[in-house]
Parts: C-alpha cells; sequence; structure tokens
C-alpha cells in the first residue's frame, strides 16, 4: 500500500537533535509556514542553518501545535532553541537534517496520481495546510480544532478517498504507481529479453 495512506497509522518515531518528534499535522505544518521555515517553503538544503533545523525540530517536538505556538511565545525561547542547536557535533547536524526531512517526507507523502490531474490547475498560493484544513472543514465536516489536529498523511488520504468518490480519474492504484515508478527498469527488462 503507498505510503500516504499508511504513515498516519504507523507513527514511525523519529527524533532530530536529540528530541523526539510528534506525528506532523497539519497545525504543526501551519507554524513551520507561518514562520517561513526553509524546510517548508522549497529552500531546504544547504542554505538551512543549524538555527533553521534547530527550530523546525522544536516546533515538531511538541505533542500539539497549540503547544508549541504557545511555547513559541515564551520569552527566551529563541535563544534556548538556538543554544539547544549549536551544542549539536556538525556529523550529527547533518544526520538530523536527513532526518527531519525524511520525517517531512514520510507524513507529507500524498497518493500517486497521474498526470492527467497535474495538468489540471490548482491555487499554488494557498499553502498546503490551509488547503488540506479547507478540505477537511469543508468535505469532511471538521471543525477547525480537528482540521488543525489531523495528520497530515491521513488529511491527504482522506482527500484522495473523496477524489475516487467523486469518480475522478486521477489517482493511481498502488500496482500503476510501481509500473510508473520501474517503468525504465521493466523497459529494459523487455528489451533484453527481446534482444536474447
Amino acid at each position: 500500500m503507498q505510503q500516504a495512506y499508511v504513515a498516519g497509522l504507523n507513527r514511525h518515531p523519529f527524533a532530530v537533535l536529540g528530541k523526539p518528534l510528534a506525528p506532523l499535522t497539519l497545525g504543526h505544518l501551519r507554524l513551520l509556514y507561518a514562520a517561513e521555515s526553509p524546510y517548508v517553503c522549497g529552500m531546504a538544503g544547504d542554505s538551512c542553518t543549524i538555527g533553521d533545523l534547530a527550530f523546525a525540530a522544536f516546533v515538531c517536538s511538541f505533542s500539539t501545535w497549540e503547544d508549541a505556538h504557545a511555547a513559541l511565545h515564551s520569552k527566551g525561547v529563541e535563544s534556548a532553541t538556538m543554544k539547544w542547536g549549536e551544542k549539536c557535533p556538525p556529523p550529527m547536524c547533518q544526520t538530523s537534517a536527513d532526518t527531519f526531512l525524511e520525517y517531512l517526507s514520510y507524513y507529507m507523502s500524498a497518493p500517486a496520481m497521474s498526470s492527467e490531474s497535474n495538468a489540471q490547475t490548482r491555487p499554488e498560493y494557498v499553502p498546503l495546510p490551509y488547503m488540506a484544513a479547507a478540505i477537511l472543514r469543508h468535505y469532511f465536516g471538521m471543525s477547525d480544532d480537528e482540521a488543525w489536529h489531523t495528520i497530515v498523511a491521513d488529511a491527504l488520504a482522506w482527500n484522495a478517498a473523496r477524489l475516487q468518490m467523486e469518480g475522478h480519474k486521477c489517482l493511481l492504484s498502488d500496482f500503476d504507481a510501481y509500473l510508473i515508478a520501474h517503468a525504465a527498469e521493466l523497459e529494459a527488462q523487455q528489451e533484453e529479453a527481446a534482444n536474447a
């Protein structure tokens, strides 16, 4: 089964800079977007600092986004977070950065869709947490509170189920996703068999 459908159930344990991370909810993601974290604003990579990593891990280490939000408004939290991050030896920093990217990928993997759905226009200016929360409120009748506490992977999977129920043909089966992911390999095997 595709990762998007099971990430909310499995809750893989992630730890970054020694802090265990909570499952990524839309509320956590909202805070990272609001702070323009390079980890969610498309700037992750060499430009990320230890401060960026420490901030993102700090936010995602709280079991609820409200607790993280409250902690961000505490006195001295910025300097305390920076000091905590500065204690990290360089090899651990790189490993932690890689782990944080894996954490985001784990909880933000969307169900595989065909290129036909990619051609459809969607408002790119609306950040994912707001779009997903709006879908959960509108289509699933969730309150704001329920939507912001939803694990991102679950929100994406429920939206995929909604698309399937509405008759959209853009979703791929697990087998279709496998074929696309391994198309080059399968073509090489077929060519090799034809040439044998």
